[in-house]
């Protein structure tokens, strides 16, 4: 798939309220999304598991290797589950990586950044919060598995940002036994 197929099929699964499976180019299998929302080259989704939604993934539409519509089954499931009733895009801007970590910044919640290069499949799983941006990186506070503070907050650029997730219920739980910075 090229890449102009692979945003027209995004767009038509966005257009049509549609799920979309997506396999990115450093992983092998696939994510299983309800994407709502997209810029010139980023695009934002809501997590499916288990026909219910459960946080937002922001990726770039260059990290895609297939998307796939999910279908008018899982449509009419997700209907009769009320799955498009209650759902909740954030107000969020992704125009931008400053944007979107802005609203990260001013709304204090966890998320978990994947950076790296697609390339070579080097991608680093990071949990935490996003403390400060500027127009050309973040600067983020890096949580261990103890749930402890890990070492001083670290400056990210945005190229190397492959995509992020936030607002998860796991991630929403982390936020509220975190300790205080």
């Amino acid at each position: 798939m090229n890449g102009e197929q692979i945003r027209q099929t995004i767009e038509n699964c966005i257009s049509g309220r549609l799920f979309c499976s997506v396999l990115n180019k450093f992983e092998y299998e696939y994510r299983h999304l309800l994407p709502v929302k997209s810029s010139e080259g980023l695009f934002l989704s809501m997590i499916e598991s288990g026909m219910s939604l459960d946080g937002c993934l922001i990726e770039r539409f260059e990290n895609v290797g297939h998307a796939v519509p999910a279908g008018d089954f899982a449509r009419r499931i997700a209907d009769r589950e009320g799955v498009f009733d209650s759902l909740e895009v954030p107000p969020i801007e992704i125009d931008t990586f400053s944007q979107i970590f802005a609203y990260l910044v001013n709304n204090v919640c966890p998320v978990c950044l994947e950076c790296g290069s697609t390339d070579d499949r080097a991608i680093t799983l990071l949990t935490g919060l996003v403390t400060d941006c500027s127009d050309v990186s973040l600067r983020f506070q890096r949580f261990g598995n103890d749930l402890r503070w890990a070492g001083k907050p670290v400056t990210i650029p945005y190229e190397a940002v492959v995509r992020l997730t936030f607002g998860t219920r796991a991630l929403s739980d982390i936020g509220k036994i975190l300790p205080k910075r």
